[in-house]
């Protein structure tokens, strides 16, 4: 007997969802890493001129790292900006969109 396969006319809810999250932009959060109190007072001002910048924790003299979650168009701006002023920095979320429907629906039991 054969058997033939066929592709899949209905997609399962987490094959939809994974779909639409390709087609998404990628937001990113950097964990930046400020060593002098000059990095930190001119991260700051940058970061507050920029209303895309969506700061999670900001860099303290006691604390030096400040996680900042950043759209898409926007990455480059920044990380020319750290690159221009020697300030280190991590991608702590490589993307942000996947991350949350992860943890918020596919790990769920």
């Amino acid at each position: 007997m054969h058997v033939t396969h066929h592709p899949k006319i209905f997609p399962t809810l987490e094959d939809s969802i994974l779909d639409f999250l390709k087609l998404r932009p990628r937001y990113k959060v950097f964990r930046i890493h400020p060593k002098t109190d000059e990095q930190v007072a001119d991260l700051k001002k940058f970061a507050s001129e920029d209303i895309d910048f969506d700061i999670w924790n900001e860099a303290k003299p006691t604390a030096r790292s400040t996680d900042i979650m950043v759209p898409p168009h926007r990455i480059d701006h920044l990380t020319n900006f750290l690159k221009a002023n020697e300030i280190s920095y991590s991608t702590m979320i490589q993307n942000v969109e996947t991350y949350v429907l992860y943890s918020t629906y596919l790990f769920k039991t």
